[in-house]
């Protein structure tokens, strides 16, 4: 299932600026830290996230875990990248399990549009993979809705996903789940 295009900035998000005037959505937790990081080849990007799982861990997780995958050396690059990989993994795994379910009708939640800042390529990785995971999420939720899953199903399905995400966070953070 292909991710959903990036959409523009709607007028409500444009007003929220970052200080610099780069049009960043602000209230993103960690966007000061982010500009403060000086690098030669960070890129602006524009992204849509449907579901409000997704929609909080852009504003409560995005850039920690940007900065910390920019930052990543050695041993902890490798493991971030690892946990980055698997958890491209996982939304594959969801994405084929969801190929073979009935179609069902769009999720009717308005998209939240933002506009971040990327400062590496991994960064740009972890967006695409935000991105994948809302849209199965949200087709998931529509799934749902139609009465074609219960939530007990939708949860199983999402759960590795999901579990891949918050892994690249703890592989960052130096806290291996047992």
């Amino acid at each position: 299932m292909p991710a959903p295009a990036p959409l523009l900035l709607n007028q409500a998000t444009a007003a929220l600026s970052s200080p610099d005037g780069d049009g960043l959505t602000a209230g993103l937790a960690g966007l000061e830290r982010a500009l403060s990081v000086s690098c030669p080849r960070h890129a602006l990007a524009e992204a849509a996230v449907v579901t409000q799982r997704m929609r909080r861990y852009m504003r409560r997780d995005f850039y920690f875990v940007s900065v910390g995958l920019f930052f990543a050396r050695g041993a902890a690059a490798q493991r971030a990248g690892c946990a980055l990989r698997e958890a491209a993994e996982a939304a594959r795994g969801l994405e084929e399990a969801l190929a073979e379910m009935p179609p069902a009708p769009a999720w009717p939640q308005p998209p939240w549009s933002l506009r971040v800042r990327l400062l590496s390529p991994r960064c740009a990785a972890l967006l695409r993979l935000v991105c994948r995971i809302d849209a199965a999420i949200s087709r998931l939720l529509a799934l749902e809705a139609a009465g074609l899953i219960d939530a007990r199903s939708r949860r199983e399905l999402a759960r590795p996903a999901l579990a891949g995400l918050a892994a690249v966070k703890r592989s960052l953070i130096g806290k291996e789940r047992p």
